[in-house]
């Protein structure tokens, strides 16, 4: 026998879980525009049949439905989509690093867009202004017009290099600072999945499904992922364990940064090594292990990754940068080393550079036509000058080093000049000119702007793919909802017509029987 109430309880539980559809859409439709956020689904499933009471086993057919319960509110998120999401977004951050350093360094040497006569704003157009200059000296050395030109000349290519020395020097110090707080930034992340990691693994425990701070934590995690390569490892109880990729904890295993409990938290650390004061450095670390060394300019020279293999995310993108910024920087005082003392070929003769060519005696720093500001200090890009005597009275430029050298003779000019197209020896013995020596290194620069361009473009079109792919999975669509909004609430209407007629069938059971014959 039946329970006279049974269809009042199948209609509240039909109402109660169609009303838990329709807050879920609501939900969904309240936070279409919100980052991050996973569509919601309610699913619902029939509640367990019940069969006919008895003394013995019912002859009835089938079995009595009791109608439906919510089983669980899941998010709609493909992991395997976030996982190329999170290796394509790595990439990206590191190339588009990496991109906007060479368009600045392109600045910097600013030889991109040339002018009619071939040669742009840059070292070229000032180098070529000098020689010019020298040539004209070498046709009439006694005229103080030209003395004052090559004055003027060699003034300003000596602050041209000061100023491009003096602009890589201020670009490393923004990379380094940059370098600093993405390092912060990734320490606060991970201690915010950290803590999110705790709240989640705490509802889970509790059989709960903790949607919404599910989706805060994967936008935390893709935030990371572009700073830094990780590895994400999810738990039965929804706690991820993040790893550095790439790295080595001792035990073949890479280094934990955050624990699936959300205890344990890594920490990055980026700092200047002074202990060694003639070979100072910056290290990236994490927890103590050395993950990449970058030595100051001027010291040994420049390191890369130690303890991780395949670096990728911002965070590197910026410490390769530094180095990058190194490297072009030293190319730069190599030219003015080569131009001021480098081995040179002039006609067959090989001369000690510019104070060869300009004293008899190049140990003679009152001969020189380039001086350091820093008289102690080698003569690099951020301290080349000509001499303040020449300055102060272009009459004592000399155009020739013989004393019985009648009035007129421009020997010494002419070799200057000559020096356009002169042959300069490296220590490997390899000869090229300075143009020759300059317009490689732009080129190299043009080749690796190109190159870090292209990277940043493709891994741009990747990621927006993938996020695209991942929107169509966890986005939420406006119309859909509308659609699955008015789906439930003709059943929410249906189920509470189903409860109208069984409160006026029980009315009339009730109210309307066992009266007759009175």
């Amino acid at each position: 026998m039946r329970s006279t109430f049974h269809g009042i309880e199948l209609a509240k539980r039909a109402l109660y879980a169609q009303q838990t559809a329709i807050n879920t859409t609501g939900h969904n439709v309240s936070n279409a525009n919100t980052a991050g956020y996973s569509r919601q689904r309610v699913e619902m499933v029939t509640t367990p049949p019940l069969e006919a009471i008895g003394m013995t086993r019912s002859t009835a057919k089938g079995q009595l439905g009791t109608g439906v319960n919510v089983n669980a509110i899941v998010r709609l998120r493909d992991r395997f989509l976030d996982l190329q999401y999170r290796n394509e977004n790595r990439y990206l951050g590191e190339w588009t690093v990496k991109e906007n350093t060479y368009e600045k360094l392109e600045v910097i040497f600013n030889e991109i867009k040339a002018s009619d006569d071939g040669f742009g704003t840059g070292l070229n157009r000032v180098f070529n202004d000098f020689w010019n200059a020298w040539q004209d000296l070498s046709r009439d050395p006694e005229k103080l017009e030209a003395k004052v030109a090559v004055v003027h000349r060699a003034v300003a290519l000596a602050d041209t290099f000061n100023s491009m020395a003096r602009q890589l020097n201020t670009f490393e110090a923004d990379l380094i600072n940059n370098t600093m707080k993405k390092v912060d930034q990734a320490n606060s992340l991970l201690s915010q999945i950290a803590e999110l990691n705790q709240q989640i693994v705490k509802i889970h425990s509790m059989g709960q499904n903790a949607n919404d701070l599910m989706d805060r934590r994967d936008v935390l995690v893709d935030e990371l992922s572009g700073l830094i390569s990780i590895e994400v490892q999810e738990n039965e109880l929804g706690g991820y364990q993040i790893l550095l990729s790439g790295t080595n904890d001792g035990s073949g295993q890479p280094i934990e940064l955050v624990s699936a409990n959300g205890k344990n938290v890594a920490k990055f650390q980026f700092e200047e090594d002074t202990s060694d004061p003639s070979n100072p450095k910056f290290i990236f670390s994490v927890n103590g292990t050395k993950l990449y060394q970058i030595f100051q300019l001027g010291a040994t020279g420049t390191s890369g990754p130690g303890a991780i293999t395949s670096p990728s995310g911002e965070i590197f993108g910026y410490l390769d940068s530094i180095v990058k910024v190194q490297e072009y920087h030293t190319k730069l005082n190599s030219l003015v080393t080569t131009f001021v003392s480098g081995q040179i070929t002039v006609d067959g003769t090989n001369y000690n550079g510019i104070n060869g060519l300009y004293s008899n005696n190049s140990s003679d720093p009152a001969g020189w036509l380039f001086v350091s500001g820093n008289d102690s200090d080698p003569i690099t890009a951020s301290n080349i000058q000509l001499r303040q005597d020449l300055i102060s009275d272009p009459e004592n430029l000399k155009t020739t080093n013989d004393p019985a050298a009648l009035p007129g003779d421009a020997d010494l000019a002419r070799q200057i000049a000559q020096l356009r197209n002169a042959l300069f020896e490296d220590t490997d013995g390899q000869q090229f000119t300075l143009a020759d020596y300059y317009n490689s290194m732009i080129g190299q620069l043009g080749i690796e702007s190109q190159e870090a361009q292209r990277r940043a473009e493709n891994h741009q079109l990747l990621v927006y793919q993938t996020d695209m792919l991942r929107q169509s999975v966890s986005g939420v669509s406006l119309d859909e909802e509308m659609a699955n909004l008015v789906m439930f609430q003709h059943s929410y209407n249906a189920a509470a017509r189903s409860l109208t007629v069984m409160d006026e069938m029980l009315d009339k059971l009730i109210n309307g029987t066992g009266i007759v014959g009175r």
